[in-house]
């Protein structure tokens, strides 16, 4: 059964509560300098995108502030997604190896810059999904849409124009989030 919930269709009974993937992604032209970041929003069961938001950074930011970035759009992406329809469970991907384990506690946060970033990504988190969410670390392959918007956010800003959107679209359906690696 498909549920639909104010133009998102979900692929089950939204009473129990959709399980969400969101995958983030930034960068920086220059390192430092303008940068972009992009996030995509699954519904798991269907494997469909339900939303996709990109962001112009104004530089000069590092490759790991834009990351940051891309991971505070995308949870609350995903916490404006919860306040549509019940979330049972959200997992939250990205090729950042370093703000993916800072992020679930395993690395140290020693920037002040990244720090505040990292309060504000917790804080959406432990508001909107307290104990109902889940961080992984995925290849860059696997993360393709979301790098792919972050690109488009620089090079709207950059250049005046926009990146290919068929290009997103063909990865949106191309690329099929990956399936959670490990049981609930």
């Amino acid at each position: 059964p498909v549920a639909a919930t104010r133009g998102i269709r979900l692929s089950e009974n939204v009473a129990s509560g959709a399980r969400l993937l969101v995958q983030f992604d930034g960068g920086s032209r220059g390192n430092p300098g303008p940068g972009g970041c992009g996030a995509v929003a699954y519904d798991l069961h269907s494997c469909r995108a339900i939303q996709k938001q990109a962001q112009y950074l104004p530089g000069p930011v590092t490759n790991n502030v834009a990351e940051y970035r891309g991971a505070l759009l995308a949870v609350s992406m995903a916490a404006a997604l919860a306040k549509r329809f019940p979330v049972s469970h959200l997992c939250i991907q990205g090729d950042s190896q370093l703000v993916i384990k800072q992020l679930a506690g395993l690395y140290k946060v020693n920037s002040p810059a990244l720090a505040d970033l990292h309060c504000q990504v917790t804080e959406v988190l432990e508001a909107s999904f307290p104990g109902r969410y889940k961080l992984e670390h995925v290849r860059r392959e696997a993360n393709s849409v979301a790098d792919a918007l972050a690109n488009e956010a620089m090079d709207k800003q950059m250049f005046g124009r926009r990146s290919d959107e068929k290009v997103v679209h063909d990865l949106m359906v191309a690329h099929a989030p990956p399936q959670m690696l490990t049981s609930q």
